[in-house]
């Protein structure tokens, strides 16, 4: 939450930085707008190096987590040092920030930096150049720490895999870093600084806004797992059961049709026995002769089961 807090806080002061002509030459704007863009230009300087350090700690909070209490005890000795110099490092540059000069309005008022002591402008920017190196180093190392143990674990090699590379996401970030750094002596230029941190600030941002999307790419497995995975399985399972609903009601419907067409036929069958019986009792002699005879009841009776039994 802290970090969300201070990454937007960077953003609003972009934007503000951006409106009021901070990407633009000194020499183009007025008194009164240099001194609010140079004012604005160090608080974002600021808030950057403190987003930075808190991305930092929240994926060694994470990667902490992840090694929860079996893993050995070095590599979460190794993950707390990080984290913690690397707060130490933040709250640091954010003091030398500000407070490289006695009067900390001279940064953005020139007028005042004649009549106050301040240091060298070296200072500030080799000490920004380490915290940013520093940085840098954390997220390799956090990226290459977890394959220390992911290929230990019982899992499929797969899931090993992609665990690894989720994990390792965070060397994007430190490749981002060492490209801020490369730009970071620009911040001893301050007879322009509005122009010539700008690629600075880019960097920055672009950093950041890694660390957010590297950093949050373990934490929602659970949630691609339970949401999107769970919810595509289950449209296959339907997909699948009303396949075989649907043969079970085809395969039912040409049982349920053969059965009908041979119930008419035995109905069919008995009508037109009875219908001989009936015609024969009223036409056949009665005698001893006729007892067993073709023409009788008793032998039509025999033939048409044996033919019935026959057609079934």
């Amino acid at each position: 939450m802290t970090f969300q807090m201070v990454w937007t806080g960077f953003t609003i002061d972009s934007v503000i930085f951006g409106l009021n002509g901070g990407f633009r030459h000194l020499a183009y704007l007025s008194a009164s707008q240099a001194t609010y863009v140079l004012r604005m230009n160090y608080i974002g300087q600021a808030l950057a190096i403190n987003s930075n350090g808190l991305g930092k700690i929240a994926v060694g909070l994470t990667i902490l987590r992840i090694l929860g209490t079996t893993s050995e005890v070095w590599r979460k000795r190794i993950v707390w040092f990080m984290v913690v110099t690397t707060a130490i490092f933040g709250i640091l540059a954010t003091f030398f920030t500000f407070f490289q000069c006695k009067n900390p309005n001279a940064l953005w008022e020139p007028q005042l930096r004649a009549t106050t002591q301040c240091w060298d402008a070296m200072v500030q920017a080799r000490f920004n150049i380490f915290v940013a190196t520093w940085n840098g180093f954390t997220d390799v190392l956090f990226a290459l720490l977890p394959c220390t143990f992911i290929w230990n674990l019982k899992m499929d090699t797969k899931k090993k895999a992609a665990l690894t590379v989720a994990l390792g996401l965070s060397t994007v970030t430190g490749i981002s870093a060492c490209i801020k750094v490369s730009h970071m002596a620009s911040l001893t230029e301050r007879s322009d600084l509005t122009w010539e941190t700008y690629h600075l600030s880019v960097w920055a941002g672009v950093e950041i806004f890694l660390t957010i999307i590297c950093g949050s790419i373990p934490a929602m497995k659970p949630l691609w797992s339970k949401y999107i995975r769970h919810k595509s399985l289950s449209r296959k399972g339907m997909g699948s059961s009303s396949y075989r609903n649907g043969c079970a009601s085809r395969n039912g419907y040409q049982k349920s049709t053969e059965h009908s067409t041979k119930s008419i036929t035995v109905r069919h069958d008995f009508q037109i026995e009875d219908e001989f019986r009936a015609s024969s009792k009223s036409n056949a002699t009665v005698g001893p002769g006729n007892n067993g005879s073709v023409g009788s009841p008793e032998a039509w009776d025999n033939h048409s089961r044996r033919g019935l039994v026959t057609r079934l």
